[in-house]
């Protein structure tokens, strides 16, 4: 007895199941099974569908299940609108062009939205693909195939959301601001060991991906509450400042090294800011006054990121009063709308669609049906996550637990299967594996895809089907999946590609600021180039079992641009013409030859008589050497010595 009771206490730790995991997996499993018990007793199509929702629905905490739910109901709604429209065209091929266009659309747009209103979009390309593919097979049930997808939804969203709302915890908004304040609190530190030169590359990057972390949790943390959402606009100006004054102070620390006394006296100061914002106060004078030997001119940039900052961080103490206009004027971030990713997405996803639109013309039934559903809907989930590479196995494993289970279910258990209560009951152990799986921290990924292909495979409440029609359609899905899976595997998103393309984006930004002075304006520069680079770590930062690291000097390329418009201006007046003409033209080959190029700007600064633009010349040249393996990076063929 004590050996069968170490044996399951092992297993147990082993598969990540505990207690509350134990609690958790019967609420799945009640949830799904309402949801398919009601959709049975009121005679609607396809009554697995209903289940379907409860594993995707259910979240870690309240706001996000809300949301989730709404989500998925809106998304369901609007996919089914789409594909009754599409289905009002009279050739079943045309409709499914239109339907590879319908996907392709939902799929961009995952990448153009964030949090849970991307899932709107997820959902409506999927829904769409379930409501077509079979109808235009099938145009006789059309209406009343979307109109049951439309019915199990709202079931299934209402059957979990009544069972986990009261077990789900509510979001813990408090500690997120208390975080993003003491991280901006790093970020100042970071500033102050800058002028001083204490600052090393390790603790630059440990910032800007604690940084990154904090961006891609707002929208989370922030669903489900109207103060949330409006304190994403803080966030977003917490976020932007905290870059603008870590390399505000990279950028100071080069040129003041030779006033010590000064450096240390601006450090100190910032240091005192640093200690008020870990603190809980309002922070509504949290600025000491700056050192008097520094001129104001010097200190402007430093000291407009340090006010924003600070008002932004003052605007998610506990104690906030309502955010005033010009908080809200403020700079903040560029939405994170990835238009490289989202037409490359859609072009994978709408080109699938359109291929398994002419094999269903060719080869049409019902096993064709599941592999071209599987394609468009796998197609779909991948292509919206960054890295769909690491979620591949995960979901080809989940697939294949999912139909193996489905085939079990259809061969030993549905042909015994004699009325509604007999179905309902039969179908509670698999349900309840399946919220073990999702409870479980080892299996909880591939529980997904697990539990969803389970209910479609397994066509419960439907009439039984023949032994070659079960591993016909168990074959198909299997192999539509691994189609995608397998695409994704042998052509994955990598690391190395999205660092290459967003410095290629925030270079071809700077060689928009040489060109044409009045392109970017100093805040779209910093708000465009700040989101870059959180961009870059957040992908980055999916990628845990890559080598890459991300390119040296990031800050510095925000300095770069800045120094650039610093230098516009002063080229518009007359005493400093011929130096910006010169500075100007030797900018033009700044990528290739970054050492060359700072060397020259240095050489410059020495024969200026005006002192900002020599502290600029030197910023510049100073943020060229500081960023040079990252420019030479763009050029694999250039000798390093440039």
């Amino acid at each position: 007895m004590r050996s069968q009771s170490s044996l399951l206490a092992a297993f147990t730790r082993w598969l990540g199941f505990d207690e509350a995991g134990a609690a958790q997996a019967a609420r799945l499993a009640l949830a799904a099974w309402l949801a398919f018990s009601i959709a049975a007793l009121l005679h609607v199509q396809n009554a697995y569908w209903a289940a379907m929702p409860i594993w995707v629905v259910a979240q870690p905490s309240r706001g996000l299940l809300l949301e989730r739910a709404l989500y998925r109901l809106l998304g369901t709604l609007l996919g089914a609108l789409a594909g009754f429209m599409v289905l009002t065209q009279d050739s079943s091929l045309l409709q499914l062009i239109l339907l590879a266009a319908v996907i392709a659309m939902c799929a961009g747009m995952t990448h153009l939205l964030r949090g849970t209103s991307a899932y709107a979009w997820l959902m409506a390309g999927m829904t769409a693909a379930v409501v077509v593919i079979p109808s235009a097979l099938s145009p006789q049930d059309s209406w009343a195939l979307a109109l049951a997808r439309v019915e199990c939804t709202l079931i299934g969203v209402l059957a979990v959301t009544l069972v986990l709302w009261l077990f789900t915890p509510k979001t813990r908004r408090g500690d997120f601001y208390r975080r993003a304040r003491a991280l901006a609190a790093d970020a100042v530190d970071f500033a102050a060991q800058s002028l001083t030169g204490n600052t090393d590359p390790a603790t630059e990057l440990r910032i800007l991906k604690a940084l990154s972390d904090i961006d891609s949790a707002a929208r989370p943390i922030s669903a489900g509450s109207l103060r949330g959402y409006r304190n994403l606009r803080h966030i977003d100006q917490l976020l932007l400042a905290s870059l603008n004054i870590m390399a505000a102070g990279q950028a100071m620390g080069s040129h003041l090294r030779p006033e010590a006394q000064a450096a240390a006296a601006l450090a100190r100061r910032l240091q005192q800011v640093a200690e008020r914002l870990r603190s809980d106060e309002p922070a509504g004078s949290i600025l000491p006054a700056p050192p008097e030997n520094l001129p104001p001119r010097r200190l402007a940039r430093l000291e407009q990121a340090l006010e924003q900052l600070c008002q932004a961080a003052a605007q998610l103490a506990p104690a906030a009063s309502p955010a005033s206009a010009e908080a809200h004027a403020a700079p903040a971030l560029v939405p994170d709308r990835d238009w490289r990713l989202a037409l490359r997405t859609a072009a994978t996803t709408g080109g699938a669609a359109l291929a398994c639109a002419f094999l269903a013309q060719a080869y049409p039934s019902q096993a064709t049906e599941l592999a071209i559903l599987g394609v468009c809907i796998f197609s779909m989930l991948l292509g919206s996550m960054a890295q769909p590479q690491k979620h591949a196995p995960h979901m080809l494993l989940g697939v294949l637990a999912g139909v193996t289970g489905a085939t079990l279910y259809r061969f030993t258990v549905q042909p015994h299967v004699d009325g509604m209560l007999e179905l309902v009951v039969t179908l509670l152990p698999f349900l309840l594996v399946g919220g073990i799986l999702r409870a479980s921290r080892r299996f909880a990924v591939p529980a997904i895809d697990a539990n969803m292909c389970f209910m479609l495979a397994s066509q419960a409440g439907m009439p039984v089907a023949s032994s070659g029609a079960i591993i016909s359609s168990s074959l198909a899905l299997l192999l539509g999946a691994g189609l995608v899976g397998c695409g994704f595997l042998l052509f994955p998103r990598t690391v190395q590609r999205a660092l290459r393309l967003t410095t290629a984006a925030i270079l071809g930004d700077i060689r928009t600021l040489m060109r044409d002075t009045n392109a970017l304006s100093r805040e779209r520069w910093l708000a465009l180039a700040g989101r870059r680079i959180l961009r870059l770590l957040a992908h980055m930062g999916t990628d845990t079992h890559s080598s890459t690291t991300p390119p040296a000097g990031l800050l510095s390329l925000l300095n770069l641009g800045q120094s650039i418009i610093d230098l516009h201006h002063l080229g518009q007046q007359p005493g400093h013409r011929a130096i910006y003409q010169e500075a100007i033209a030797r900018l033009a080959d700044f990528e290739r030859q970054p050492q060359a190029t700072a060397e020259f700007l240095l050489h410059l600064a020495e024969d200026s008589r005006d002192r900002w633009l020599t502290v600029t010349l030197q910023t510049l040249a100073h943020a060229l050497l500081a960023s040079r393996s990252t420019l030479l990076a763009q050029h694999p063929g250039v000798n390093s010595a440039h």
